[in-house]
């Protein structure tokens, strides 16, 4: 990683968000609650505060994001990632995080999913970098906490490509799966037909594994895919595009949380390798999934 920083790239995060129907929240507004909660985000980290940064989580929250090649889990190490963001970001103070919300979403049992995009502005009000983010956040006794940050940096922001071949892999620890633990093969599955769909090119076979309003957030496209039909186009273009039919994705699990009878959240890595077994791409995923009657998702 201290080469990667040093450099200045990011790894690009598949970073995939998968909503049920949106239902009617309990108790206030879930979006004017997440307007005082982006607030003190941004404010937090504009100060250079990252104990204030990691207090906005759930004691068991996960950041994963594509400054880092392994998630944060906990406030502990929450604030230590945070730590790094600001001295490499925002060490003068000079720079500036705003961030815009696009959608809000209250899912029941206390859950609430939203998405937006963000910039890093130098204090002539340049773009240093862009991207998008979606959270899953919980009902807490003082209102909404964080449960899970998925973020990512938009490659059209990043100054100069990344190599990946000249970053120094990280190794992951043992995951933590809790009482989610009897949904990993589900989950491996849905991993599996990903990995399927990717080889193929089929993008219907991809945008069938997203719920009829389901949301995908990855850093190869500026705007977050709305919606089956999104998703299928733009699964087509970018499989295409890239390079990607025909090369091998593998994901691994590194965490599960149940944060509702009906949804799960999920975090891990990814990686995209050639015939060769050449490792031509690798990051992070984050998902939020539906669980369905038969316990599939």
């Amino acid at each position: 990683m201290g080469q990667r920083l040093a450099q200045g790239c990011f790894l690009t995060g598949l970073a995939l968000l998968v909503t049920g129907c949106a239902s009617k929240d309990e108790g206030s507004d879930p979006a004017a609650q997440l307007t005082a909660l982006e607030g003190r985000f941004l404010d937090a980290f504009n100060k250079g505060d990252a104990a204030a940064l990691a207090g906005l989580f759930a004691a068991d929250g996960v950041r994963v994001i594509s400054g880092a090649q392994l998630p944060s889990t906990g406030r502990d190490q929450i604030q230590k990632l945070f730590e790094a963001d600001i001295a490499q970001h925002n060490a003068n103070r000079d720079n500036r995080l705003v961030s815009e919300t696009r959608s809000v979403r209250g899912l029941g049992a206390g859950v609430v999913v939203a998405d937006g995009g963000f910039e890093l502005k130098d204090k002539d009000g340049g773009t240093l970098l862009g991207g998008k983010w979606g959270c899953v956040y919980r009902q807490a006794e003082g209102g909404l906490e964080v449960v899970m940050e998925s973020a990512h940096v938009a490659k059209h922001t990043l100054k100069e490509p990344v190599d990946f071949t000249k970053i120094e892999r990280q190794q992951a620890s043992a995951s933590d799966l809790g009482e989610a633990a009897p949904y990993v093969e589900a989950v491996n599955k849905m991993i599996s037909d990903y990995a399927a769909a990717v080889k193929s090119g089929d993008a219907g076979k991809m945008a069938a594994l997203f719920t009829e309003d389901g949301v995908q957030l990855v850093g190869s496209s500026t705007e977050p895919h709305r919606g089956r039909a999104a998703i299928e186009a733009a699964a087509a273009e970018v499989m295409t595009a890239n390079g990607y039919t025909g090369t091998t994705l593998t994901g691994q699990i590194l965490g599960l949380n149940k944060v509702s009878d009906t949804l799960l959240c999920g975090h891990g890595l990814w990686q995209v390798a050639d015939d060769s077994g050449a490792v031509l791409e690798f990051g992070q995923w984050g998902n939020l999934m539906e669980i369905q009657q038969d316990g599939s998702l």
